[in-house]
This record gives C-alpha cells, structure tokens and sequence, in this order.
C-alpha cells in the first residue's frame, strides 16, 4: 500500500523512519520534527508538510503515530524489515525510498529484483529516470546494493538491454563502507 498511494520520496522516507522508530522505542517517546529533519536530511517545512501529506492519507496519526488500518493477514506477504542503520549512513531522503522499494520487491531468497528506472519513478513520485539513475547509483557506491546488467533475447532471436538487475547487499557492507569514508575524511583533515 505505501509504494501504491501516491506518495514522494520524501513522505516514503519520513513514514518508514517513524516506523523504525515505532518498532525499537516502546514507550520511550515519539520521534521530534528535529530528529526526523536530521534522519531524512531535509528541512523543516519539508518534513512538516510529509507529515501532513502522511495524515491525510491516512497512514498517520496525531503525534506522528503510525495507522495501520489493514489486517495483519493482508499485510503478511507484503511486510518488509528496514534495517534501523540505515537512517545512520547519511543517506538523502530519495535514497532511502528507493531503497526501501527494493527491498519491497526483492526475493526473499535471492536478494534480488528488477524493477525499471521508470517503475520505481512511478512508485515514488520521481518524474525523472535520470534523478532515479543518480540514487541508483549513490546506493552502489555506498554498498546498500550492487547492479547488473541483464539482456532480453527476443522471439525473432535479437538480443536488446533489459532492465537492470538490483541485489540487494547485507546492511553491514554498507556500514563498513560509511565507516572507511568517515575514517578517511578524519585522515585526510
């Protein structure tokens, strides 16, 4: 339902850190604008005006407390787990709901999927497969996911490109990656 209501990236990435926050913090508090402006890296207004976008369709509640009004049955084939590291590896509200998309459309047994740049421009609301492109990328060299190029062999026999193929890498590549940039920026200074 979440990558099916319209929503940008930015409420994307917005819902889905109040949901991690939900799920580590019983009882200990309800995330601040400060807190989730720091997660998504945008600002203020931005994050106000995702957080409306949230409640008017309903997935969110006062006190940005998350709705879910669907039965747990319904929700059992399509529930994911988003590694809470993620929001710690400085990563841009847009790479986080790409993302969070592919894991969405991964195989849970192979770690892979194969939407199109214009699929996942769709889904989240990005009107360029150039922008989508950019983040893809961003995601590879910070170890969240490695690409491949596929090939469609038509009926007539002739070969063309096909849409890439996304593998999806475990959370602990991609913090030693930000860890090894956040050495060397210490180095280098």
């Amino acid at each position: 339902y979440l990558f099916s209501c319209g929503l940008r990236a930015v409420d994307v990435s917005v819902f889905l850190y109040l949901r991690c926050c939900e799920s580590q913090a019983k009882g200990t508090g309800k995330p601040t604008v400060e807190m989730i402006t720091q997660a998504t890296k945008k600002n203020e207004r931005v994050v106000k005006e995702s957080l409306q976008q949230l409640k008017e369709k309903n997935l969110l509640r006062n006190e940005h407390t998350i709705c879910f009004e669907m039965e747990r049955d319904s929700l059992r084939d399509r529930y994911f787990f988003l590694p809470r590291q993620l929001f710690s590896l400085d990563l841009e509200s847009t790479e986080i709901a790409i993302y969070a998309y592919l894991m969405y459309r991964e195989n849970r047994y192979t770690y892979q999927c194969w939407p199109s740049y214009n699929k996942i421009g769709k889904e989240l609301s990005i009107k360029s497969t150039n922008t989508v492109r950019k983040y893809v990328y961003r995601l590879v060299e910070k170890g969240l996911i490695d690409i491949e190029h596929t090939i469609i062999r038509r009926r007539d026999g002739t070969c063309r490109n096909g849409n890439l193929m996304y593998t999806l890498l475990p959370i602990e590549n991609a913090v030693d990656c930000y860890q090894r940039r956040q050495l060397e920026e210490l180095s280098l200074a």
